[in-house]
């Protein structure tokens, strides 16, 4: 939860307000990217909570796709960080 808040954060800093929409900036991709990798891994993780007496994952799948889509997210945001370094 602490990395979602955190990375929303980043995304704050790189907007100067609370929402924006600037694809054209390689800051803001890599903000976005990075705070929807963390949604990913938030959601996977609370669907594939296992607790005994509770619940039980019951959509393996989801689980998978979500942690697929973190993934993702964060393999382009490494590659995007390079001409982001390089460019200040």
């Amino acid at each position: 939860m602490l990395f979602v808040a955190g990375t929303y954060m980043q995304l704050v800093e790189v907007c100067h307000k609370y929402l924006c929409w600037k694809p054209h900036e390689i800051s803001w991709r890599v903000a976005s990217l990075s705070f929807l990798g963390c949604v990913g891994y938030l959601v996977g993780s609370a669907i594939g909570l296992d607790v005994s007496g509770l619940f039980s994952a019951s959509e393996p799948l989801i689980v998978k796709l979500s942690f697929l889509q973190e993934s993702v997210f964060f393999a382009v945001l490494r590659y995007l960080m390079l001409p982001e370094m390089f460019s200040e």
